[in-house]
Parts: structure tokens; C-alpha cells; sequence
């Protein structure tokens, strides 16, 4: 029998490396080669020659120190502790104190060997410092949990809570100068970026900085659903929207007329074009930034989520030689992924495609895309004006906003062009009774329009909490008066992790509506019919949105309750 002491060996670093598959036993011969040549630590050879990280390379240090491994996902922390360490030193050596005993205190770190840390943990303290390793995932969880966001922590550096109770609700009514003194103050400058920073990290489409009576709410729109962070103090309000304004080339002296503006901004990912808008209101301006990540990548039209009749009928419409297709939803409804789904789908070296947009999202190859500039003129009817002149074969007009800009696309449909756009409508029959209303000649519209697309975004389940349950009976009965659900149809949602931030779900996905003008549709249009009527004489693949979307929360991809969040209202399936 093998004695205690030959089982307690000291284990070299590359033996525990290979035994957690971090690197091979031809990898690390390179690298003992390497060393040999260069005297150097191992661990440093292996980072340089690219074969382990610094996570990995710290977590087999630790093993090999006899440094025992933390779980934070269920750990609970005393005001107490929390109240020694303080939050910039925390957020600067990535640490975490878990708790104090006998004096001393378990600190949980992604690197365990830094000898300064321990040093001025020691004189912060007074405690000795028992080092625990733990995930870097893990860490910055329980970070966020117990300390907060590093924005609301910057936000109560320039102005703690104690000194917030005290102001009076100041509306900022600061001169031009002090404003632009204001917003170029470091750590005013440092706190926007922040702002952006994390919002781009959490994946948000948006940013709102709303001005109340008291504070000021900072709001990330992600996945749809807006998630209120940490307010900030009324008296930075004025500074930090005068330095959102100064990135944007706004007018920071003008603050009663809404104002729009854009700002390019580098992410850790590549560059981010923002859309900057203000408003003023009661407490000040309110300002909404909406980013858009050009280093996302395009989506193509079979992964965008579209049920089998939607795609079928959708790319029928784009095999036409000419015509108009409209895409419909609300803002931030994906209508522009799904347009240049198709652009990319039907591009040909031998067709010339131009767009008109507001902004231009993503650079298609091939495609010549033009943005309007409306301070010079250049709007969606007069650019589409000049666009006919260039011999398109395929143009895509952002958006149709007005009679002018629908009248010039549809009668460029009437001339051999294939146009596609988008419009602001609930469903897809409500497009045609908006273009009506718009004032287009009914037999124009109805000898030009092609197809509509309605669609909308909802969330899908977070794949790592998946679990079956059984929905609210009430929402059981609307469900089935919409599609019947089998008795054994099974129901799934998120029960919420760190890694979709407790909420469940986790990206998003499109349900979608797709309607064909048929002879009979085309007939009907001129005598201008309501949208339940155009509903009831759509070819038989139609799919309502209700029922996409349905078939989306079967297959598990979706909750019921995200369903109605989004779609229920429309076209009501009784």
C-alpha cells in the first residue's frame, strides 16, 4: 500500500495543465524546449506561445499552491464585510472578501499571486488575508451582486448618497461656458464612456438618461425589455448630457428643442455608430442613444426564425422582376436585419442595388447605400428621386414616412424596379390600409405591392436554465383559443442563471407574418377595405403572428408569456 507522504507530491505545472486539457503533451514539450533556451517561467513561455490563457494558467497555479477553489454562485456576503474592502479596490484587483474569521479574512481573486494586493489588503483591513481562487464568470457576478455596477459606483463617487439627499432638485440651468467646462472634466468624460461601455457589454440596444424631480434614471434597453441601473444625482444631469451632446456635434446651449445628433464610438469589439436624440421635458432634456454595432455580422434570411410558409412566400416576392415589398413592425423590430437578409440574398454581380437609409447600418458589399441628410436636402423622396436616375435594378428605401416618398417608390415599382421598405403598421393587412390613408391611388397600389412581412422580436429561453413547467391556466385558455394545444403539450422557460442575468432568457428571435397579394387581394384593393376583410380573403398560407409565435413557445424556443408580451394584441386570434 502507498504510504500518506508519496500521495501528497507536488504536482509540476505542465502535468496539471495536460490533466485539465488545457494543453498537450506536444505543446508543452515546445514549450520545456523554449524554457531551456530562455530560462524563463514556464507559465510565460506558454501565454507567449499562445497554447493557455492567463485564467488558465492562474487556476493551475492555484491547484499547484494547494490554493483551495471558491464557488461564489451561492455565496452570501454581511454588509459588514463588504463595508472593509471598498469598491474601487475591488473593482481594481478584481477581489472579493468573503468573510472574516479569527481574524482573518477570505478574499476570493482571479490571481492569487500578487504579493502587493495582499499587502494593501492587509493595511486596508487590518486583517490577514486568507487567498481563496475563484472564476473570473463567477467574480464578476458576484461583484456586480454585492457592489454594484462600475457606473453606479462612478455615479456615487461624484456624488455620494449622503450628499444626493441633500440637494435641492436643481434643474442644471448652467450658462454655455460652465456646461462645456463641465462635460470636459475627466472624470465626467470617463463616467459617458462608462456608461456606453457597459451598456454595449450588456448587449442593449439603447440607452435612456430620463431626468425625474430628485434623480436621474439611466435605462439599457436589452432584448426588448427595458432594465433600470443605478440613478444618478440630478446635480450631473446638465454635465452629462452636455458631454453626450459634445460627442455628438450637438448644440449644447440649445436645450428646448429636440435635437438629434451621432457619435462613433470603439468598442472592445470594434466600432459602434450611436444615434443620439434629446427631448426636453418637465425635469430637463431626456436623451435616448440607440447603437448600432457595425461588427455585428449579417444575419442570413433562413436563420432570421421565419415558420416555413413565411419563408416560402416571403422569397417568392423576392424572385419578382419588379414591385414593391414591404417589411412592418415597430421600432426596433428588427425590419432592417430582415431587409438586408434579403438584399444579401438575392445579390448578384449582375443586378445594380441601391438604398436610401436612416442611418446605413451595415456595409453591404456590392450594394451602393446612400444616407439622407435632411440639414442638406437630402431626404428619402428627393434621394430616391435621383436614385431612378442610376438604372437600379433593386432599391431599398429605409423607411416610406410620407405620400411623396410612397407615391416615387411605388410608381418606380410600376416601372420595372423591384423596391423594398418598411413601414410602421401592427399587421401586414394594416399596411395597405395605411398606404391608402396616406393618399396613394388605390389601382396604383394595388397593380404595384407584392408582399408584406409583419414581424416583432421576442426572447428566447436561456439554454442553460431551461426547465419545464406548467403555465397560468388563464394563459392556457388564450393560447388555445388562438391554436389548440394538445393536453400533453409541454411548456418551457428560464429559471434564471448568471449567465442571463436572472432573467431566464437570453437573445431574441423573430415571429413573423407574411402576406401575399393574390388576384383576389389585388381586386379587393381598389374598393379600400378594412383590414379584417383583407385578413379574411389571404391565400391560405397565411400564418397571424399569434400563431408563429405560438408555434415558437411548442418548440420551446419561447415562453407563452413572451408571446403576449409582444403579439397577443394583434389581430386578435378568437
Amino acid at each position: 500500500m502507498e504510504s500518506r507522504v508519496g500521495t501528497v507530491r507536488k504536482k509540476k505545472l505542465g502535468e496539471l495543465l495536460c490533466e485539465k486539457a488545457y494543453l498537450d503533451e506536444a505543446a508543452l514539450n515546445v514549450a520545456l524546449a523554449e524554457q531551456k533556451v530562455k530560462h524563463r517561467q514556464l507559465g510565460q513561455i506558454l501565454i507567449e506561445l499562445g497554447y493557455i490563457t492567463q485564467v488558465q494558467l492562474n487556476e493551475a497555479l492555484a491547484v499547484q499552491a494547494g490554493i483551495e477553489r471558491v464557488d461564489l454562485s451561492a455565496v452570501s456576503i454581511g454588509g459588514e464585510i463588504i463595508g472593509l474592502v471598498p469598491a474601487d479596490m475591488v473593482s481594481k484587483y478584481n477581489i472579493l472578501p468573503l468573510w472574516r474569521e479569527n481574524g482573518r479574512l477570505a478574499v476570493a481573486m482571479i490571481d492569487p499571486f500578487q504579493p502587493q494586493v495582499m499587502e494593501d489588503l492587509r493595511l486596508v483591513t487590518g486583517c490577514l488575508i486568507q487567498r481563496y481562487y475563484a472564476e473570473p464568470s463567477q467574480l464578476e457576478h458576484a461583484v456586480l451582486k454585492f457592489y454594484g455596477s462600475n457606473v453606479a459606483r462612478m455615479l456615487d463617487n461624484l456624488a455620494p448618497a449622503e450628499q444626493r439627499a441633500d440637494e435641492n432638485s436643481e434643474n442644471g440651468d448652467f450658462s454655455p461656458a460652465k456646461l462645456s467646462e463641465l462635460a470636459r472634466e475627466p472624470s465626467l468624460v470617463n463616467l459617458v464612456n462608462l456608461i456606453i461601455f457597459e451598456a454595449v457589454e450588456s448587449r442593449a440596444s439603447d440607452i435612456h438618461i430620463e431626468p425625474f424631480e430628485r434623480e436621474v434614471k439611466i435605462k439599457y434597453r436589452v432584448d426588448g425589455v427595458l432594465v433600470e441601473k443605478a440613478p444618478s444625482s440630478k446635480r450631473l444631469h446638465a454635465a452629462i448630457i452636455s458631454r453626450i451632446k459634445i460627442m455628438a456635434n450637438m448644440n449644447i446651449a440649445e436645450r428646448f428643442v429636440p435635437q438629434d445628433g451621432h457619435i462613433e464610438f470603439t468598442g472592445k469589439k470594434g466600432r459602434i455608430d450611436i444615434r443620439v436624440s434629446t427631448v426636453p421635458t418637465v425635469w430637463g432634456e431626456d436623451i435616448a442613444l440607440r447603437l448600432l454595432d457595425r461588427s455585428a455580422s449579417l444575419i442570413h434570411l433562413q436563420d432570421l426564425g421565419m415558420n416555413h410558409e413565411s419563408l416560402e412566400g416571403f422569397s417568392k416576392c423576392l424572385r419578382k422582376t419588379h414591385g414593391i415589398v414591404l417589411v412592418t413592425g415597430p421600432t426596433g423590430s428588427g425590419k432592417t436585419t430582415t431587409l438586408y437578409a434579403a438584399l444579401n440574398e438575392i445579390y448578384s454581380p449582375g443586378v445594380k442595388m441601391i438604398t436610401i437609409e436612416d442611418p446605413v447600418e451595415y456595409q453591404l458589399d456590392g450594394v451602393n447605400q446612400m444616407p439622407v441628410n435632411p440639414k442638406r436636402g437630402l431626404t428619402f423622396a428627393t434621394g430616391l428621386r435621383h436614385i431612378l436616375r442610376h438604372d437600379p435594378d433593386i432599391i431599398m428605401v429605409g423607411e416610406i414616412r410620407d405620400r411623396e416618398t410612397a407615391d416615387i417608390a411605388i410608381r418606380a415599382a410600376l416601372t420595372g424596379h423591384l423596391v423594398f421598405s418598411t413601414l410602421h403598421t401592427n399587421d401586414a393587412p394594416g399596411a395597405v390600409t395605411r398606404l391608402l390613408d396616406m393618399g396613394i391611388e388605390p389601382f396604383l397600389l394595388a397593380s404595384s405591392i407584392e408582399g408584406i412581412l409583419a414581424q416583432r422580436l421576442v426572447r428566447k429561453i436561456c439554454p442553460k436554465c431551461k426547465e419545464q413547467y406548467q403555465p397560468d391556466e388563464v394563459l392556457l385558455n388564450s393560447l388555445n383559443g388562438a391554436v389548440k394545444c394538445a393536453a400533453d403539450a409541454k411548456f418551457y422557460h428560464g429559471a434564471g442563471c448568471n449567465y442571463c442575468n436572472q432573467t431566464g432568457m437570453i437573445g431574441r428571435i423573430g415571429i413573423f407574418e407574411m402576406l401575399r397579394i393574390t388576384g383576389r387581394l389585388r381586386e379587393m384593393i381598389p374598393t379600400r377595405p378594412s383590414a379584417d376583410q383583407i385578413l379574411r380573403e389571404a391565400p391560405a398560407d397565411h400564418v397571424s403572428m399569434v400563431r408563429d409565435g405560438i408555434g415558437k413557445v411548442l418548440a420551446g424556443i419561447t415562453t407563452p408569456e413572451e408571446i403576449f408580451r409582444v403579439a397577443k394584441t394583434i389581430g386578435e386570434d378568437d
